[in-house]
């Protein structure tokens, strides 16, 4: 989460149309999931902000066999946490949502995309890149028990991704196929269907 507030589309107590709109497309969920997720969010933190723990109460709450049971939790969570503060928005929270209901790790891989195109464009840029790289070196350090040696080498892959074109940008289905080849993004990635 952002340490200065921000204006960001559906991070409010209130969900407007715009917002609706701008959060069906970033997350692919429906109307009515968003809205069940919104009211849910909100009602167990009512100032809007979840914390790691809050985050796990409502993990535990769901099925054995619900969709958000698909990633290891504290992936879903540690992914989405922005700045490492152990705090999330509904905005967050709703990405985490949507990348644990992922069918397969390429479509986990293009919600972690469209989470790090602040810029909205389709494309990823070096910042954009260096947002996902943050959060994926800190994720793969927690999550998959990686050295530091192991994730800066991680690290150094996924920056190598931005020289794929003359544009320095890289399309989603690029960053997926990049993604693919780095095995310890495969494993960190699998999808437990």
């Amino acid at each position: 989460m952002s340490a200065t507030p921000t204006v960001k589309p559906g991070a409010g107590k209130e969900l407007t149309a715009e917002d609706m709109a701008v959060l069906k497309i970033r997350s692919k969920l429906s109307e009515s999931d968003i809205k069940k997720l919104h009211a849910e969010f909100w009602h167990d933190n009512p100032d809007g902000i979840m914390t790691n723990e809050t985050y796990e109460k409502f993990y535990q709450k769901q099925k054995e066999d619900s969709t958000i049971r698909n990633f290891p939790r504290e992936l879903a969570f540690t992914l989405f946490d922005s700045n490492h503060d152990k705090k999330i928005d509904f905005v967050e929270f709703l990405m985490a949502n949507a990348f644990a209901s992922a069918e397969n790790r390429r479509e986990a891989l293009g919600y972690l995309f469209d989470m790090c195109d602040t810029s909205l464009d389709g494309r990823m840029d070096m910042t954009e890149l260096a947002g996902f790289n943050s959060i994926v070196t800190t994720s793969v350090k927690k999550t998959q028990n990686a050295s530091t040696y192991e994730a800066m080498n991680v690290a150094g892959k996924i920056f190598s991704f931005i020289g794929l074109n003359a544009e320095k940008k890289l399309t989603k289905e690029q960053f997926i196929e990049e993604c693919e080849k780095i095995p310890l993004l495969k494993t960190m990635f699998k999808v437990k269907k």
